[in-house]
């Protein structure tokens, strides 16, 4: 995007001062780096230039190109320029006020189609009901009879008339026309829920909301967490019945050239009136039908021919052509014509209403010819999923009509068998297909079953139509479960929405539709609710299977994304524990752990930084010129008070409410990092580096259970842990505690745990609206954050004290095993725990856990991993690990940031070099990060010794501190470190303070250091838990390498330095600072 004005079409749009700079505002606020009300303030005090109509016209042009990409940016440009407008000049009819206006209305209108917001909604009808009392005011002036009415004045007041009657209807059409676009006018409820709250889970979620201004509980929405009262849209019988009233009084008072307009949009709204409402439904059809009369194709624009088959094509379909038409009458140019001009989700809406009027064989051809161009020039093609449906009724070469009456499918089906004795086998195939779109409810099974065997009628058919047929057979089967649902057959409802599922989640995919799996989701949801009881491991693997395309491909918001993953996840893992089986329970935990870091993983790499996260990286950068250097807060975005346990917040889930701008003049340096840190995750996981959705990266939900097959080894034993929020007891009761859910692997064996801890289930939402930030945690956090505290207090000469060995042995449970279990492993001769933690426990460390007094690392090496796939066997054909070390090391580079030099770094490098043969160390003094960034690649090991320190406010600007470049900067970034190729990289080691925290996101999804590493290819992390001393760091990685070199395992090296540091500094906060993330082997 040009800084510039914006792009599109492959045209550059230059916008010149003001709205420059109110486009720069616009895309601050849209990514939250600035807030709305500043925002305004900022253009209410704009430069004082003429704004000339022209320019206007120019940020409009702009704004259109700007909608499919960016709409929240096309939103706050004109939310901008009309508070600029408005004030300089007042709101007047004579004033650049009035163009601004129309356009913020427009403009207002086409964000709600992707992003429906009721207080947008109502703010740019205030903005249209002003212009209409304006126009009011003004003609009841010109009709008082004291005033004469010369024939100029004549003029003005019809001119003034038909102004009344566009503004009347654009107020109508921004109330009626997002419906219009979105609604399903076969399932208007249905569509409504998917378009308005499209990540709405019908589930009880167990809240808690804190606020710090007790006041604004009163106003929260405890079942759906959302600071903002005012996004919900209207009910569509409400906002179509209040456009109609308006269409109407503009059509009472029309001018003659208006009056076909005013019907035009009248049309459009009567027939959802008439679904809406029964009891007259003959009343709004019969009204459609006369107002499709009076409408007038009266203008050749490609737009206008779209909206006007649009409008005529539901009363075609309920009452009939009057006759069959040749396209190239319907259409003001032709089709090669119309791709070049109209865009394509638009113009494919205009060809399946066209298709209605249309009956020759060529011109059918020619429309289905231009719908698969589309298909495969577009691959995101954001149009109402019944346009396929639609469509599908004009299949080239079908024999049958609709019929006119409901009819079973073996009727129909026989019809179309009759009509197609003689005919082609495509023309049968496509007959069959038509006669599955008005099969009933009850018939959809069947009538799937012959849309699956397409093929077999005719594979060339089923070949050109794969999109549009598999688009239609999720829909019918979305629909066929819902019935089966209805009629009480549970479990075959569950096995009709999975098979529904993957093309469903296809299908939202490209047509940015997130709504049409959610509801897929929650008939689920229900279904496996009434089979739970029975406690089928088959129930429970057909809920996992209908909801796995869902996690894997669902597309939209990041948080609310997340919360709708999370929420899913606490209501399945309580579903499945019902079954009571280990396998799925581990299968439960592949799917709603770090998936998407685990589908990163699996395309390892550069990930280089967006261009706009590269103008945030200037923004901070220009800041910390002025005003120094930014150390964040090393307790983290809320800053612990004395009650709470040290470093709490860095254990909070990380979502986007933690970077809501405050009102002030200038974010802050902290807030901009936050905010490039929100957009770094997004970009990776739902921007340009995302994994395709493709089956290659989805993960076999039952590996857990079968790694004792595959290269687990036999001294290892798998823990895989699970939060849950709600469980139920034998007798269906819930607790109101949380539950650790563990799956442990041991050899052939695979063990379900679930206990109850001593803390309250449910995620804590917490709110400052003083700050207008907000966080999410659950209870675990806390004991995780008491239990690291307490072993870096002052031990008194002993390991650790007395209160910290109580901890340590009461949060033993936290591990998911047992003292029975881990004396029958010992006695199987497995050494080794390896666990896959979930949410603070990440942070945990469990080889200090205590059992039966003693801490686990006196009998196990103990290793974590980030996701369960770095447990699976490496693929055939890995190299050998080498022995190429590269040894970074600074022992000033933090001193401008206020930490202490450490001269012991420097030895410890050159120690560490003349061990290693071969080993290859960087300059002292000129271990910049650009230099160890370039060092890095064609290596086996890196070594970086350096200060480090956790940052809870944005874990992708957590940083080791090298030595300063030519600029000043020496901060090596978890975000630069993402742009590295480190494919090849076996080991990392960081000895530097907390190198081995970060954060983690509501899916469990890791951020920081460790994670950037293996985000970029390295195996393996060794990184320190807490602040640790120099001597303690050196002694350990000495210790560490010198194993490695002999050819020991990256566990067994771990281990021997583990064991060899303790010996040397025995207390806890010393030797027990070290974890090993990911591959142990």
């Amino acid at each position: 995007m040009s800084p510039h004005g914006p792009r599109g079409n492959g045209r550059r749009i230059d916008i010149g001062p003001p709205f420059d700079g109110l486009y720069l505002l616009a895309r601050q606020v849209a990514n939250r780096s600035l807030s709305e009300q500043e925002a305004l303030r900022r253009a209410r005090e704009g430069a004082r230039v003429a704004i000339t109509p022209g320019a206007l016209d120019d940020c409009f042009l702009g704004a259109l190109q700007l909608l499919p990409r960016n709409p929240e940016i096309a939103y706050h440009w004109w939310q901008l320029i009309l508070a600029l407008v408005e004030s300089r000049y007042g709101p007047g009819r004579r004033s650049a006020w009035w163009p601004a206006a129309d356009r913020f209305v427009e403009i207002t209108r086409l964000t709600l189609l992707d992003r429906p917001w009721g207080g947008r909604l109502r703010a740019a009808l205030r903005t249209a009901d002003l212009q209409t009392e304006l126009l009011e005011r003004a003609l009841a002036e010109q009709s008082r009879p004291d005033r004469a009415m010369p024939a100029r004045r004549s003029v003005a007041t019809a001119a003034e008339r038909e102004e009344l009657t566009e503004s009347r209807v654009a107020a109508a059409w921004l109330l009626a026309g997002p419906y219009c676009g979105k609604l399903d006018p076969e399932d208007i409820a249905g569509s409504f829920v998917r378009w308005s709250d499209p990540y709405s889970l019908n589930v009880k979620k167990v809240l808690a909301v804190s606020f710090a201004d007790s006041a604004k509980a009163a106003d929260a929405d405890y079942g759906r967490w959302s600071l903002d009262p005012d996004q919900a849209m209207p009910e569509p019988g409400s906002a179509l019945t209040d456009a109609l009233a308006r269409l109407d009084a503009a059509l009472r008072e029309a001018p003659p050239s208006l009056r076909g307009f005013c019907h035009l949009k009248r049309a459009q709204i009567l027939p959802f009136l008439a679904r809406l409402d029964p009891g007259r439904e003959e009343e709004y059809w019969t009204a459609a039908r006369d107002a499709v009369e009076h409408i007038g194709l009266t203008t050749n624009r490609p737009t206008s021919v779209g909206e006007y088959y649009e409008t005529v094509a539901p009363v075609v379909r309920r009452y009939g052509a009057s006759a069959p038409t040749r396209l190239k009458s319907l259409l003001t140019m032709s089709l090669p014509q119309l791709r070049r001009r109209v865009p394509g989700p638009e113009l494919l809406r205009t060809l399946a209403d066209v298709s209605v009027f249309v009956e020759d064989r060529r011109d059918l051809r020619e429309i289905w010819e231009a719908v698969h161009a589309l298909l495969a020039e577009h691959e995101v093609l954001p149009v109402a999923p019944w346009v396929w449906r639609d469509l599908a009724h004009r299949f080239p070469g079908n024999r049958l009509r609709c019929p006119s009456r409901p009819a079973g499918f073996d009727q129909l089906r026989s019809m179309a068998e009759a009509l197609c004795r003689r005919a082609p086998s495509g023309e049968r195939a496509a007959t069959l297909a038509h006669a599955v779109l008005h099969a009933p409810d009850e018939d959809l099974g069947e009538a799937v079953e012959v849309l699956d065997g397409i093929a077999e009628v005719d594979r060339g058919f089923r070949r050109t139509h794969a999109w549009l047929l598999d688009s239609v057979a999720a829909g019918l089967r979305q629909r066929y479960a819902a019935w089966l649902r209805d009629q009480g057959r549970h479990r075959e409802a569950l096995l009709a929405g999975t098979l529904a599922a993957p093309d469903l989640v296809r299908l939202a995919m490209r047509h940015r539709s997130p709504g049409l799996v959610t509801g897929l989701v929650n008939d689920a949801l229900e279904s496996a609710e009434h089979t739970a009881h029975e406690r089928s491991d088959h129930d429970a693997l057909l809920l996992l299977m209908s909801v796995e395309p869902v996690v894997a491909g669902l597309v939209g918001a990041e948080d609310e994304r997340s919360s709708f993953v999370r929420e899913l996840g606490q209501e399945v893992v309580r579903l499945v524990l019902l079954a009571e089986s280990a396998s799925l329970s581990a299968a439960h935990q592949v799917l709603f752990k770090a998936y998407a870091f685990r589908l990163l993983m699996q395309a390892p790499g550069p990930r280089p930084a967006t261009q706009r996260v590269r103008e945030l990286n200037l923004r901070i950068a220009e800041r910390e010129s002025d005003e120094g250097p930014y150390v964040p807060d090393r307790l983290g975005p809320t800053g612990d008070s004395g009650t709470e346990p040290d470093g709490l917040s860095g254990l909070f889930f990380l979502t986007s409410m933690e970077s809501a701008p405050d009102a002030g003049a200038e974010a802050n340096c902290g807030h901009l990092r936050r905010v490039a840190d929100v957009l770094l995750s997004a970009d990776m996981i739902h921007g340009p580096h995302a994994p395709k959705y493709q089956e290659m990266y989805r993960p076999d939900l039952l590996e857990i259970g079968e790694l004792s097959r595959e290269g687990l080894g036999a001294e290892t034993v798998f823990i895989s842990l699970f939060l849950a929020d709600r469980v139920q007891n034998h007798a269906g009761a819930y607790s109101s505690r949380t539950a650790l859910v563990t799956a442990a692997v041991s050899g052939q064996d695979l063990a379900l745990g679930a206990e109850l801890l001593n803390v309250a289930g449910g995620l804590i939402r917490t709110h400052d609206p003083e700050e207008n930030i907000s966080h999410a945690w659950t209870w675990p956090a806390f004991d995780v954050a008491e239990l690291r505290e307490e072993i870096n207090a002052d031990p008194g000469g002993k390991p650790v004290t007395r209160h910290g060995a109580t901890l340590l042995e009461q949060q033993f449970r936290l591990s998911g095993a047992s003292a029975d279990l881990l004396r029958q492993w010992r006695a199987e001769g497995r050494t080794h725990l390896c666990f896959w933690p979930h949410g603070p426990l990440h942070y945990l460390p469990f080889h200090l856990l205590h059992a039966d007094g003693r801490p686990l690392a006196d009998d196990w090496t103990v290793t974590t991993v980030a996701t369960s796939a770095q447990c699976l066997p490496r693929p055939s054909g890995t190299a050998s690990r080498g022995r190429r070390l590269l040894i970074a090391g600074s022992a000033a580079g933090g001193t401008r940031y206020g930490l202490r030099e450490q001269p012991e770094i420097a030895a410890h490098v050159q120690k560490l070099t003349a061990q290693v043969r071969g080993a290859r160390a960087l300059r002292s003094g000129a271990t910049t990060p650009t230099a160890l960034m370039a060092a890095m690649t064609g290596v086996d090991f890196v070594h970086i010794a350096a200060h480090g320190s956790q940052d809870a406010e944005a874990p992708w600007y957590q940083c080791l501190y090298l030595d300063a470049d030519d600029s000043g900067e020496g901060r090596l970034f978890a975000h630069q470190v993402l742009g590295l190729d480190l494919r090849g990289v076996d080991l990392v080691t960081l000895s530097a303070c907390e190198s081995a925290l970060g954060r983690y996101d509501l899916n469990d999804n890791l951020r920081g250091l460790p994670a950037a590493f293996m985000l970029a290819g390295a195996s393996t992390v060794i990184g320190v838990l807490w602040p640790v001393t120099a001597p303690v760091a050196t002694l350990f990685y000495e210790d560490l390498y010198r194993c490695l070199l002999a050819e020991a395992t990256k566990r067994d090296a771990f281990r021997h330095a583990q064991q060899t540091t303790r010996a040397a500094f025995p207390a806890y906060r010393d030797w027990g600072a070290f974890t090993l993330i990911g591959d142990w082997r």
